[in-house]
């Protein structure tokens, strides 16, 4: 994932994910605070990355001059092991454990929440790295395009 577009391409793939797993959390119906605590943390870090897919579509119509420089956070985020990278893979941990089994098993088995509590708070720890990683790529953004603007006008 290459420049601006292949990291917009990047945030669009992890929000749809983040979509499915949100929607996973919310079909528990009998889930446990740390579900709530979980969806919760999944919502605000969906958050920083829409309004980042909101920076990117914006800089990309503004600043259509591929000889504009961007800010190096920008193309941080799609790196290998990357905030993206693994903010997706937290994404498909959880898919692995809540996604919906085949009937026959589920019927023979009642789903049970796969996480203890060390888990839980493993994710919400990795969660609240990622927010902060794409906090401080907005801030940046926007100091960036401040800084911009101040020049041109």
């Amino acid at each position: 994932m290459g420049g601006p577009t292949g990291v917009s391409a990047g945030v669009i793939a992890v929000l749809q994910l983040a979509t499915t797993v949100t929607q996973y959390l919310k079909d528990i119906k009998r889930g446990s605070a740390d579900r709530i605590r979980l969806r919760d943390e999944l919502r605000s870090t969906v958050c920083l990355v829409e309004m980042l897919q909101d920076r990117l579509e914006d800089s990309e119509a503004i600043l259509d001059d591929s000889s504009t420089l961007k800010p190096q956070s920008i193309d941080s985020l799609s790196v290998s092991n990357g905030p993206l990278q693994l903010f997706q893979q937290v994404l498909e941990e959880i898919v692995a454990e809540l996604a919906p089994q085949d009937n026959l098993r589920r019927l023979a088995q009642p789903f049970t929440w796969p996480f203890d509590q060390k888990k839980v708070a493993e994710l919400l720890a990795c969660l609240e790295r990622l927010k902060s990683h794409f906090n401080l790529v907005l801030q940046n953004n926007i100091a960036y395009m401040a800084h911009t603007h101040c020049i041109v006008d």
